[in-house]
């Protein structure tokens, strides 16, 4: 697995565990702020309006 990561990421310089730390990282700071957002919005959803005849 660290060659692969070192094959597909030579840019980072990171071996595996600190690039599975970096995504880790990343998902957790998505997910706060999808968290903000719904708290935000006045209807609950994510912010995202979708036109259609599904959307009641």
């Amino acid at each position: 697995m660290r060659a692969l990561a070192a094959r597909l990421f030579p840019e980072l310089g990171l071996d595996l565990p600190d690039l599975s730390l970096a995504i880790t990282q990343q998902v957790e700071a998505l997910i706060e702020l999808q968290r903000a957002d719904q708290l935000d919005s006045p209807d609950g959803d994510l912010g995202v309006d979708v036109e259609g005849p599904w959307r009641a």
